[in-house]
């Protein structure tokens, strides 16, 4: 094991921009890590990374472990974005570790896999690890309440100890997809068991916060019948949450997810002003705004998402051929109220070899209309 604690400049943070991209803070509430932002001026967006992040909040920090293929970085960061500390665990092979960080007796663990044995280690204590033998399955791991739970190779069955050691007891049959989560009441619940809830899919939770794959990509986070979009339009898998007290007493959640080459962390302490940072308004297909879309075939389904769908209203398609103005509005796009999608299907034959401004206009219930306009090159004859 490699432990680092490094001098807080931007030179000694190039090892874990190639996992997590820090960015700097949004705004003064949110403790941006990971911009949740979509937009392609976003260096997190680009930067290479592991697979099947976890986060923390321990100390008044938010802690982030990630399979990165040759070794297991677990990473402390502060609420200024910088990197405290970085610890390495050299791993065997890449994308099985499944990492799960957990809070017990006021220390810090983490429990993951190299090759097929399974390890819980106690990083409070300057790596302390102890051996789970062999473990099966997808994320063969569950840790909460100060307990650890796994399964072992051989029949997947469910074993849970406190994360001092003593007390083990075996609990029963668990499954090849893994564990989910452990119950106050010291439950273990399955991932098959709780894969599908209301706010979507390979769900998390953290005291009052929930977080899930959103419908059309992105993370769902909700709090307190608050909801939020992390990413949109991101292949997002398995979110990971986290919540705990910050050094002055604020709450600070923490919220992990990985795809497209790269781990993402997002922090904060006020879920409505992180919930104002996102874009509340983007379109999916054709691109988010970045560039020029292409729309090939008779007709096309144009999809996008809404940040905060307690507050819309409704989502109008407004279109033009590029130089014709002024853009009309041709109708009126299905939105989800739960998950903040909308989709509208788009006769194309009134564009076919012309370039289509196409403008998103969101109503909404806190403000003025917000209006969203990207260009599509047009094709009604392709496939």
């Amino acid at each position: 094991m490699r432990f680092t604690r490094a001098p807080l400049t931007l030179d000694h943070m190039k090892p874990i921009l190639l996992a997590f991209a820090l960015c700097a803070p949004t705004a003064a509430a949110a403790l941006s890590t990971l911009s949740p932002a979509s937009t392609s001026d976003n260096p997190c967006n680009s930067a290479p990374g592991g697979v099947f992040p976890d986060v923390a909040v321990f100390e008044g920090h938010a802690w982030c472990a990630v399979d990165q293929g040759a070794n297991l970085a677990i990473v402390e960061v502060d609420n200024l974005s910088r990197v405290l500390r970085e610890i390495d665990r050299p791993i065997a092979e890449p994308g099985l570790a499944f990492p799960r960080l957990g809070i017990g007796d006021d220390k810090l663990w983490v429990a993951y896999r190299d090759g097929s044995t399974g390890y819980l280690v106690d990083l409070s204590e300057g790596g302390e690890t102890s051996s789970l033998g062999l473990v099966g399955g997808n994320d063969p791991f569950a840790m909460g309440y100060g307990y650890l739970a796994y399964q072992d190779e051989k029949n997947f069955t469910i074993h849970r100890r406190p994360l001092n050691g003593s007390g083990q007891v075996t609990l029963g049959p668990g499954r090849p997809t893994g564990l989910s989560r452990i119950l106050p009441s010291g439950q273990v619940t399955l991932v098959d068991d709780d894969r599908v809830q209301a706010i979507g899919t390979r769900p998390c939770w953290a005291d009052d916060l929930e977080t899930a794959e959103g419908a059309q990509g992105g993370v769902m986070v909700a709090r307190a019948g608050q909801t939020m979009m992390l990413w949109p339009g991101h292949v997002t898998f398995t979110p990971r949450c986290a919540h705990g007290e910050g050094e002055n007493g604020e709450g600070i959640y923490a919220v992990a997810t990985w795809g497209e080459k790269q781990a993402r962390m997002y922090v904060f302490t006020d879920f409505s002003q992180a919930s104002a940072d996102q874009p509340e308004l983007v379109w999916t297909n054709p691109l988010d705004g970045t560039g020029v879309g292409s729309l090939r075939g008779p007709s096309v389904t144009l999809t996008g998402l809404v940040a905060k769908p307690s507050d819309a209203l409704g989502v109008e398609i407004w279109a033009n051929n590029q130089g014709l103005e002024p853009l009309a509005k041709i109708g009126d796009a299905t939105l989800d109220k739960q998950t903040g999608a909308w989709t509208y299907v788009l006769d194309t034959s009134h564009f076919s070899g012309h370039r289509a401004n196409l403008r998103a206009v969101l109503d909404r219930a806190s403000g003025d209309p917000l209006k969203y306009t990207v260009a599509a090159d047009v094709d009604a004859g392709a496939n």
